[in-house]
């Protein structure tokens, strides 16, 4: 039975896995997006205090649920790439 169970959250796992990477592409998507109207409207792609906002208000919103560094590691890795993908626009 357990060998049962480890393959069921392992299965789990992996669905999981898979929408994570749905909704970056989705995320990604729509800051693409915001790439084009910035570099139409000549505004800077980096804002600061968005980026800011964004991880204080996850970070919030996962508190007790996930390590703080966690968060902000992931979202500086978004963000990066947010931006590089943005350059490209």
């Amino acid at each position: 039975m357990g060998r049962d169970n480890l393959d069921s959250l392992r299965k789990g796992i992996a669905q999981i896995d898979d929408s994570i990477i749905e909704l970056l592409i989705k995320r990604f998507d729509l800051t693409d997006e915001v790439g084009r109207l910035k570099a139409e409207n000549h505004i800077p792609i980096e804002n600061l205090e968005v980026e800011k906002k964004t991880i204080e208000r996850l970070v919030m919103k996962s508190y007790d649920k996930l390590d703080r560094q966690l968060v902000v590691n992931v979202y500086d890795k978004i963000f990066a790439n947010s931006k590089e993908r943005q350059r490209k626009i």
